[in-house]
């Protein structure tokens, strides 16, 4: 055999098991990096003392925290309720309360499409943030003002879609509440945790 062609065939013979060679080692890379890196995310969700050092070398939040495996998971679910006031009303004496679903029942084809999720999740993430508001204000405090709550972004978000619901004839007025359970298997009564004003609608 001519030894050129020899040498030609020798050398694209090596340089097709070194590009298989890197090819393995790529793979085996990736692989370990994404095995590392699930390993570290799992071990991050547990508020150890040991484990807080990657917080200190991850710089872009690489490794998440979701809480998976949280020492408190939420034991209560948040209500949403409102009713209408007459204007010869007081406050205190207006109409039934009406709950607002915050999960109203889906379909089995909200799994492929469900835009209405959107807006809920507004409605969800509003009255989560005006119970957290709420709870942050003491109205025993010196200098503490109640009414400071309602020019925050959740308040009025509540008010607005209060107000959109349609309304029969004399209702002027309405007035909306956040009420706190604490499941079906349970002695404990719900509990009133805010109620806002009588607003004009």
């Amino acid at each position: 055999m001519n030894p050129v062609v020899l040498a030609a065939t020798g050398f694209f013979l090596a340089v097709e098991i070194l590009f298989l060679l890197c090819g393995i080692l790529w793979k085996i890379a990736v692989v370990g990096f994404l095995a590392l890196w699930f390993f570290l995310s799992v071990l991050y969700q547990f508020r150890r003392r040991p484990w807080r050092w990657l917080r200190r070398w991850d710089p872009l939040r690489l490794v998440p925290r979701w809480t998976f495996f949280a020492p408190d998971p939420g034991g209560t679910d948040l209500h949403l309720a409102y009713r209408a006031v007459g204007e010869t009303e007081a406050a205190d004496s207006g109409g039934e309360w009406i709950e607002i679903p915050l999960i109203p029942p889906r379909g089995l084809t909200a799994a492929l499409w469900h835009p209405a999720r959107r807006g809920r999740k507004v409605l969800l993430d509003a009255v989560r943030g005006l119970f957290a508001l709420a709870a942050e204000v003491d109205a025993d405090a010196p200098g503490a003002d109640p009414r400071s709550l309602q020019i925050t972004v959740p308040y009025l978000v509540l008010l607005q879609v209060v107000a959109a619901v349609p309304k029969g004839e004399g209702v002027t007025y309405r007035q909306f509440q956040i009420t706190e359970s604490h499941g079906f298997f349970t002695d404990r009564a719900s509990a009133v945790i805010f109620r806002s004003e009588v607003h004009a609608v």
